[in-house]
């Protein structure tokens, strides 16, 4: 029902789909609510984005295991323009759970690449996160790579920047034993008015790394040129919002943008 809900709104989207340019995803790198497209943060132009996450829910399932009291996440993430075709990033998550705490930290970078196929434009990217969770001893560690092409159209004088984006990314996961798979993801967004922004995503199931569909709806408004909100729903991992959960989280958060100095 979800697959079926969520492929009905990347068609719609499509049709008329726009993005708030170099808002970090909950992840770190530009993109979606969760998942990144083929954006680049512009050169010398630093982003900090700072999201509160939540949920109702007194138990979550996170690749078929049960962890309970679940509440509230506080990821930050910084993002820099390094020139005009290389980001990155680094960003940190505290999770809360059952009185204990998580922390993760974590590192991403990626690249537009020079080639286009189809009208679409290709970037790479990879990220790396460690999370420490108290009382166990050994670290969560994460590595995600992935291939994203994103495509912009022209629909109407009132949807002047349209796009949609679809990738593969490959994630690993080592807490104990090692789990790894590929994924297929798409996106998409649109401009309500000129400033009002929706976007959808979704991920293929790995059954080995989720529990669900990745998925995520996201609204983003520009405050002001240095400052945009967001608020929006997943059923991301509280950690690093990678992999796909039974539950699903409210996410609210504001992005403010600096440029350190003229764009190359």
């Amino acid at each position: 029902m979800k697959t079926t809900l969520f492929a009905v709104m990347l068609t719609l989207l499509l049709a008329a789909a726009c993005l708030v340019d170099a808002y970090p995803t909950l992840a770190g790198p530009t993109g979606y609510g969760v998942l990144p497209n083929a954006a680049i943060a512009p050169a010398n132009q630093l982003n900090v984005a700072l999201d509160y996450r939540t949920t109702l829910s007194d138990v979550m399932e996170i690749r078929d295991v049960l962890v309970p009291g679940i509440k509230d996440a506080f990821p930050v993430r910084a993002l820099y323009g390094a020139d005009q075709r290389t980001e990155i990033g680094v960003a940190y998550n505290l999770t809360k759970a059952a009185g204990d705490t998580a922390n993760t930290w974590s590192v991403n970078a990626k690249y537009l690449t020079p080639f286009t196929c189809c009208g679409f434009s290709w970037a790479t990217g990879v990220l790396f996160a460690s999370t420490d969770v108290k009382g166990v001893d050994e670290k969560l560690k994460t590595a995600d790579l992935y291939l994203v092409g994103t495509r912009n159209f022209t629909i109407s004088p009132a949807l002047s920047h349209v796009n949609g984006s679809v990738g593969l990314r490959w994630t690993r996961v080592k807490d104990g034993g090692t789990t790894s798979g590929f994924r297929l993801f798409a996106g998409a967004g649109a401009t309500l008015g000129e400033k009002l922004n929706l976007s959808a995503e979704i991920t293929t199931k790995q059954h080995r790394l989720d529990v669900n569909n990745l998925y995520a709806l996201t609204v983003r408004y520009p405050f002001s040129t240095a400052v945009t909100g967001e608020i929006g729903y997943t059923n991301a991992d509280p950690f690093l919002a990678v992999t796909g959960t039974d539950v699903g989280k409210i996410f609210l958060g504001i992005n403010v943008t600096a440029n350190l100095g003229a764009q190359k």
